[in-house]
């Protein structure tokens, strides 16, 4: 497995991930979105996330006619496949296990390609930032193990390293 330098972290992604194809999908959609798939090629493009705040900032700057970004709750909401990319990149943490379970159960029965799992490694809340920027959707609430993944065909890839003791892991399963 390869530990890596922040800095490289989407190169490291795109590299899991086909250089093209017909769906994707981005689970909880976040800033890197734009630059991991904008050097992707993709027919379409959905990204979704529950908070309307990240889903209208990236409406508003990252506007692309192949890309849709989309108010779900990710709990609540059931993907229409196949898709040939799946990511979720730290988002998996802030489920708890049961939730999780659902969602990866849906999200690999929607995958007929590649599905990647960003998480950290260390366990750690984020109230004080959740309250202050107003978003519940930011408390994480379990830790995601190697052992856990493992379930859906979850291998790790890649580690890498943020600032200490914080650490990363990156985990991919083709279908």
């Amino acid at each position: 497995m390869e530990t890596f330098h922040r800095n490289d972290r989407l190169k490291v992604l795109s590299s899991l991930l086909p250089m093209k194809g017909d769906r994707a999908l981005d689970v909880v959609c976040v800033a890197s979105f734009p630059i991991l798939y904008g050097a992707l090629d993709f027919r379409s493009v959905l990204g979704i996330n529950a908070h309307r705040p990240a889903i209208d900032r990236l409406r508003r700057d990252f506007l692309r006619p192949e890309w849709d970004f989309q108010v779900r709750n990710v709990r609540e909401w059931a993907p229409s496949g196949p898709f040939d990319a799946i990511t979720l990149l730290h988002s998996a943490e802030h489920l708890d296990l049961y939730d999780l379970t659902k969602v990866l159960d849906k999200l690999a029965a929607a995958s007929k390609g590649t599905m990647v799992v960003e998480t950290p490694e260390q366990y750690n809340t984020n109230e004080r930032i959740a309250a202050a920027e107003g978003n519940p959707f930011e408390i994480h609430r379990s830790l995601v193990t190697a052992e856990y993944l493992a379930a859906w065909g979850f291998v790790p890839t890649a580690r890498y390293l943020m600032d200490p003791p914080f650490s990363n892991m990156i985990y991919a399963r083709n279908s």
